[in-house]
């Protein structure tokens, strides 16, 4: 008597809901339609990005430092400044109105670098602590693997956050330069700022944000975070796409910039010591 096994492997991204709902239907009609006893359904899911543990931290971490980082300085400066009747005094030199906002954006840019070299100083303890706890134990290759961050995707994860440190700065100068005091700018900024990345957050938990798609979809498009975390993902994925990468890193730069000349106009008006 001749026995007849089909075996069926299906390989799912478990960062994909869409996969994942999919995977499930064809479970559910196979033991449906057929008998358990004849089917043996292996689901293997790839190590991908939105799978990883380390992956969702790194994410994290730079996500929160880089929104959170310029906001209480770029709003002294600024909106601060004009609220402590000191800016008068700094406009009277010497100097263009467009000096004055670069050497402020520089001082800005260097303050917030210290936060990067700290997050990086924060993944390679983490990476260590899973190293040292990990070694030893059952089956520890792919346990490290899957917890830890891999070091050669630091550079890369220190240059997205110094894109995102560049769009947050930029929308903080022009929302500091309208804001009436330091108070008004910290509350609008962190809400502009903490917000749409919190949300954006949340969706790439639940699944792949380049999947979403109608209106909702085209709007979490915009949002220049949302490419920081597609950037993030293709970095820490094993076979990242170069074009998509690049298109992350063409738009965050092409916000930044106009941003920054929203906020150079702003700050050159009249209305900014009023």
């Amino acid at each position: 008597m001749s026995s007849n096994v089909t075996t069926m492997i299906i390989y799912v991204n478990s960062g994909s809901f869409r996969a994942s709902a999919a995977f499930e239907r064809i479970k559910v009609y196979a033991q449906f339609w057929m008998r358990t006893t004849d089917l043996w359904v292996q689901q293997i899911s790839p190590p991908a990005a939105e799978a990883s543990y380390g992956h969702q931290l790194a994410i994290f971490l730079v996500m929160i430092t880089s929104v959170m980082a310029p906001s209480p300085y770029i709003s002294k400066s600024f909106a601060g400044e004009r609220e402590n009747h000191t800016l008068e005094a700094l406009l009277v030199v010497p100097m263009s109105r467009l000096r004055i906002l670069a050497a402020k954006l520089a001082a800005g840019l260097m303050l917030t670098m210290i936060y990067s070299t700290f997050t990086v100083v924060g993944i390679l303890s983490y990476n260590f602590l899973v190293n040292f706890r990990g070694s030893g134990s059952m089956n520890s290759a792919s346990q490290i693997g899957y917890f830890s961050v891999e070091v050669s995707t630091i550079p890369l994860i220190f240059f997205c956050q110094f894109l995102i440190l560049l769009c947050a700065i930029g929308i903080g100068v022009v929302i500091s330069t309208m804001a009436k005091d330091q108070a008004t700018s910290e509350s609008i900024n962190n809400l502009v700022l903490l917000v749409p990345t919190m949300v954006i957050g949340i969706l790439g938990f639940a699944g792949s944000i380049s999947q979403l798609s109608g209106v909702f979809g085209f709007i979490v498009m915009l949002i220049p975070f949302t490419h920081a975390i597609m950037f993030l993902n293709g970095v820490l994925s094993p076979a990242p796409d170069p074009i998509s990468l690049i298109i992350n890193i063409v738009y965050m730069l092409g916000f930044t910039i106009v941003f920054l000349i929203l906020g150079a106009k702003a700050f050159e008006r009249e209305a900014i010591i009023a």
